[in-house]
Order: C-alpha cells, then sequence, then structure tokens
C-alpha cells in the first residue's frame, strides 16, 4: 500500500508514488555498464552557528545510477498529468544525450526549459534542506507549466561522456542546480532576488547557452571538460560561504 504525504505539486495530503527524479525512461538510456554504477553522495552546509558541517571526504553510498534515483513525491493524479513533460521531450532530450546536435535550431527550447523546470523541482526532496521553491509555484506548473519567476535555464554539451552527475546549491536566496546526462550539461538558477548579470558570468565562463527567460545568441560549442572538472570549477567560482551543497557522482571508475 502507498504511504500518504504531501504531494510536491498539489500540495494535497494523498497516498504518493515513486517518482524518478529525471524521468523513468531516462534510466533505459544509460549504457548497460552504468546502471550497475554506484552512487556517490555528499552534503556540506553551514550551521546555525556558522560552522561548515560536511561529508565531503566521508561518503554516503546508494545503489545505482544518480539520474535513476526515485523518491515517494507525488500522487498518482499529478503524476498522470506531469508524465507528458517527460514523454513529449523523449526524442530532442535523447539526440542531445547522444551528442547529436545537428538539428539545435529546430528545437523547442520552452518545452526542454519545462522539462528541466520539473526535474529540478523533483531533485530539491533529494536533500529537505535544499528546498527552495515555493508550493504555490509548483502548483502553477502543474495547472499550466508555468515556469517560476526568477528562473535562469542554461544548456550546454561535453565531449567527455558523463552518465550521471547532479550537483545543487542552495541558500537564503534561492537554489543552483547543475546536472550532467551524456553529453548534454544542464544549469538552472531560481533565485528569490535577481542578479542575472552576476548569473550569467559563470555560464559565459564554461560555454553554456541560456535558453529561458531569453535565449542568449552564443551557440553551443563543445566543452572538452570532464563532468567532475565542470562541477569543480563552478563550485570553487561561487564559493562556499552561506551555501548547503549537495552533489551525487557515479563512483570513479565511470567518471
Amino acid at each position: 500500500m502507498m504511504a500518504k504525504r504531501v504531494c510536491a505539486f498539489c500540495g494535497k495530503f494523498d497516498q504518493t508514488t515513486s517518482e524518478h527524479l529525471f524521468g523513468q525512461w531516462i534510466k533505459d538510456e544509460i549504457p548497460e555498464e552504468y546502471k550497475t554504477a554506484k552512487t556517490e553522495h555528499a552534503v556540506s552546509f553551514i550551521s546555525d552557528d556558522g560552522v561548515l558541517k560536511t561529508k565531503r571526504g566521508v561518503l554516503d553510498r546508494r545503489q545505482g545510477n544518480p539520474i535513476s534515483h526515485k523518491l515517494p513525491i507525488m500522487c498518482l493524479e499529478c503524476n498522470n498529468d506531469l508524465g507528458n513533460v517527460h514523454s513529449s521531450n523523449k526524442p530532442v532530450l535523447r539526440n542531445l544525450f547522444n551528442g547529436n546536435w545537428n538539428d539545435f535550431d529546430k528545437i523547442n527550447l520552452a518545452a526542454i526549459s519545462q522539462w528541466i523546470t520539473m526535474v529540478v523541482m523533483d531533485n530539491e526532496f533529494d536533500n529537505s534542506r535544499i528546498v527552495r521553491i515555493p508550493q504555490e509555484y509548483r502548483q502553477a506548473f502543474r495547472e499550466n507549466r508555468k515556469i517560476p519567476e526568477n528562473f535562469h535555464i542554461y544548456i550546454g554539451r561535453t565531449n567527455n561522456v558523463c552518465w550521471g552527475r547532479k550537483w545543487s546549491k542552495a541558500s537564503g536566496n534561492g537554489l543552483h542546480m547543475l546536472f550532467v546526462i551524456g553529453h548534454l550539461v544542464v544549469l538552472a538558477i531560481y533565485e528569490i532576488k535577481e542578479h542575472v548579470n552576476r548569473n550569467d558570468i559563470v555560464p559565459r565562463h564554461f560555454k553554456l547557452k541560456r535558453i529561458y527567460p531569453s535565449i542568449s545568441e552564443n551557440g553551443v560549442d563543445f566543452l572538452d571538460i570532464k563532468a567532475s572538472e565542470l562541477m569543480e570549477g563552478i563550485y570553487e567560482m561561487w564559493g562556499m560561504f552561506g551555501w548547503i551543497t549537495e552533489a551525487d557522482a557515479l563512483a570513479p571508475k565511470w567518471d
């Protein structure tokens, strides 16, 4: 029997299903050798007394690939309704994961932005400390696919394929989340107070293209950098103070 919890999207107290945080279909896209990988999970945060608490170096090990993880956060009705956000983007995302970006100019970037928004909303609940997006924004997304205000979404592509990395930072002003699936790099920023000029510094440095709320003019060049190096670079450029961070990565064998 499914347990009753508050649904992350409609807010009702109901029986919840286990939602795949990146979409159930994506686990079938993962190459066989990566499906049995273990996930290294790390959390760092600043305590109320200003002390850095961390599990970096003392990592939790989880079974399975980071992008096949699931959580009981959604009622059956919302799960069924929001399933089309995953299914409608499947053909395009499959191409991006596998490095086929030849038709990028024809992609519906608004639809891809909705998929990324849903992935971020789901993945916040992987650690309750990083949840920042208000319930009313989730409900608005459930009802009309509205992306929250002060959301900024960037994508890029990498030559160094990585089938599973996720990194998040949260503060009193919002959330930054970056993940890599295959060749696709995604960076999403939600800020309570908008600092667009500052936000653009890091994405530009790593040749990421803004696709929401407006589309930047730069193209999408391949990054000759490993996912681990990309995340460490962003980690260092944004700094640590005042943040809660969470990271999921494939065990070193696959990086």
